[in-house]
């Protein structure tokens, strides 16, 4: 059975606002279902491990039930590089804190990608990508393209001017080419090892491309 970690943050908000940030119930809720229907075994893991904060605004009747897998995560140092078939770093602004720049993450990552396994990410989480596609860049002619939140999406939702740097800037600040569709559609990049979705929409075409990239992987083993 493949295996995927979705990691998501620890953070429970941003300096200067009072809203509870975390993990976003809606795509933790539908990406662990997907992968589940399709027979992936899913784990959970955040920097600092145990329960897993929820973004306020993201709970939802639909999703509540979400909630008890929030109960407790593993921590990522935990998890060593080659178990897993597969990385997914999901959304929320809450990312932005604690994913980005996390140096235990970016190394597990980086062995993950070097391994062949699928890094991949969601919506704010393309932003945990951006170091690392950026030092693997190394050989290529071009630099990885990746995705995330746009600043044209965070001006829309009045989210823009609460952040200390936005994913779509931590990703142009990297060696890698941001890349991104209308705003609120669907929109997914693939590129090498590399997985990325630009906003919520994307979900369930991320973990088609995950599936389908290992897949592949498992084909040409």
């Amino acid at each position: 059975m493949p295996q995927v970690v979705l990691l998501a943050s620890s953070c429970t908000g941003l300096p200067g606002t009072t809203r509870r940030l975390g993990v976003s119930l809606s795509q933790l809720g539908l990406v662990r279902q997907t992968f589940r229907s399709a027979g992936w075994a899913v784990r959970l893991a955040t920097p600092a491990g145990g329960p897993v904060p929820v973004d306020a605004g993201t709970l939802s009747e639909e999703w509540f039930e979400a909630t008890r897998y929030c109960l407790r995560a593993e921590s990522i140092a935990d998890v060593e590089p080659a178990t897993p078939d597969a990385w997914l770093v999901l959304g929320g602004h809450a990312g932005l804190c604690d994913l980005v720049g996390l140096a235990e993450l970016e190394r597990r990552l980086e062995t993950a990608a070097q391994l062949g396994r699928t890094v991949a990410a969601l919506d704010h989480g393309g932003a945990a990508l951006a170091a690392v596609a950026g030092r693997l860049r190394r050989d290529r002619r071009r630099p990885y393209r990746l995705t995330g939140r746009t600043d044209e999406e965070e001006h829309a939702s009045r989210h823009l001017h609460l952040l200390p740097r936005s994913s779509e800037q931590v990703i142009r600040s990297a060696d890698v080419s941001f890349v991104a569709g209308p705003a609120w559609q669907p929109y997914v990049v693939t590129d090498g090892p590399f997985v990325s979705g630009q906003n919520p929409a994307s979900a369930s075409a991320v973990v088609d491309a995950v599936i389908a990239r290992d897949a592949d992987r498992a084909l040409a083993a």
